[in-house]
């Protein structure tokens, strides 16, 4: 992704329509129940470990999650305006997925959007809207390039070389 390469669900491939917030969708929740390792019945979706708020894993412009630089990394941004970053393992068995959902964890969870973020060299190279429980609308990538133009106001150096024109052509591409 971090090749410059736009990829996005949109309504054709299953998207949710687009919304203010989007919740999990119920084949993926039904998926999940029958997994204790992600959901608990009383609890919902497990809090995964790993979730820090990506402003606070910027450290000497780059991007740490539990201490490495990584290649990409699962997001939601939440309904409070913040992109939430996390890894896929399961901490509560090996092996196992840890979903956008469990970023937040909870019973009822809503988010602005959700996907994968690009790192090159631990710096942000890109990012989509690629989560199969959540499935947000394309357009709602909007709202997490605001949120990202926030963030490169206060730290420009933790974005790749490429980032720009990357968002550029996202932008165009979304405003259509």
């Amino acid at each position: 992704m971090g090749s410059g390469e736009i990829t996005v669900y949109d309504n054709k491939t299953g998207s949710q329509v687009y919304a203010d917030k989007y919740h999990v969708v119920p084949s993926e929740i039904m998926k999940d129940k029958a997994v204790p390792e992600i959901y608990d019945a009383k609890a919902g979706y497990f809090h995964n470990p790993s979730a820090i708020n990506l402003e606070d894993a910027i450290k000497n412009d780059k991007v740490y999650i539990e201490g490495e630089c990584r290649d990409y990394a699962i997001y939601v941004l939440d309904t409070q305006g913040n992109i939430i970053v996390g890894i896929r393992d399961n901490p509560n068995k090996e092996g196992e997925r840890a979903p956008h959902p469990t970023l937040i964890g909870g019973k009822h969870v809503h988010v602005q959007c959700a996907g994968i973020l690009h790192f090159s060299s631990g710096k942000i190279s890109s990012f989509n809207n690629k989560s199969g429980h959540f499935r947000p609308d394309e357009k709602s990538l909007i709202k997490v390039i605001s949120v990202m133009d926030k963030i490169k106001a206060e730290h420009p150096g933790v974005f790749a070389y490429s980032y720009d024109r990357w968002r550029d052509n996202l932008w165009r591409k979304l405003n259509k």
